[in-house]
């Protein structure tokens, strides 16, 4: 004859009815704190910080007008920013006070190095005329990362930490200030230039490039 299959318990499925939302509501809860206490992590990859840093010393108003000539002639609007307010020659001077120009030291473009690790945008190296450096990024767009940081790297395009760190060691610039928007970072003035090849976006808590710019000097 056919086995006959006892029915299940009906108490015991009651129960087991009753345990499953208990349980659903304690995994999501557990999801929850997870993605909390990871806010820091993963907040900078979907996050977009929009800047416009103006050149060093430029009042505000001015600042449309500059950018317009710094499409145009980027060596001739840093002068200006530089200039800041006209300056008023007596009349019985008659000669205009001498001021020196910025120079365009090295440039570079920002690189794509995959579809999560990238930057566009240009890279400017300035020397201003009282003799320091400022390193600016102009149309920069660059994928969200934790804790960017800008450095000066020896390897002309570093890929790994170790390039990166390579020869005389990287310099750290800072922070990166925004994902996106022209912005200027000051640059050491103890340091040897010529020995620096490239600008890093380097993830410190991933240990990670996102992006190069080979610097190309200039030539005068």
């Amino acid at each position: 004859s056919l086995a006959r299959t006892s029915p299940g318990n009906p108490d015991e499925e009651k129960a087991t009815l009753r345990t499953r939302p208990r349980w659903f509501l304690l995994g999501l809860g557990a999801l929850l704190v997870l993605a909390l206490f990871a806010f820091p992590t993963w907040w900078p990859l979907i996050a977009r910080t929009q800047v416009e840093d103006p050149f060093p010393g430029v009042p505000a108003e001015e600042h449309i007008l500059l950018e317009t000539m710094q499409a145009v002639d980027p060596t001739q609007a840093a002068a200006t920013h530089l200039a800041g307010t006209p300056t008023v020659v007596p009349e019985e001077e008659q000669t205009l006070p001498e001021m020196e120009m910025p120079i365009i030291v090295a440039r570079g473009e920002f690189m794509e190095l995959d579809s999560l690790h990238w930057a566009r945008g240009s890279v400017i190296l300035f020397k201003l005329a009282d003799g320091s450096h400022i390193l600016r990024f102009e149309d920069f767009e660059a994928r969200n990362g934790p804790d960017l940081h800008v450095l000066l790297s020896v390897h002309p395009e570093p890929r790994t930490s170790a390039q990166v760190h390579q020869g005389a060691g990287a310099i750290e610039l800072g922070a990166l200030i925004g994902s996106a928007g022209a912005q200027n970072y000051a640059v050491p003035s103890n340091i040897d230039l010529s020995l620096y090849n490239s600008v890093v976006l380097y993830s410190r808590a991933f240990d990670v490039v996102f992006s190069v710019a080979n610097l190309t000097p200039e030539e005068f």
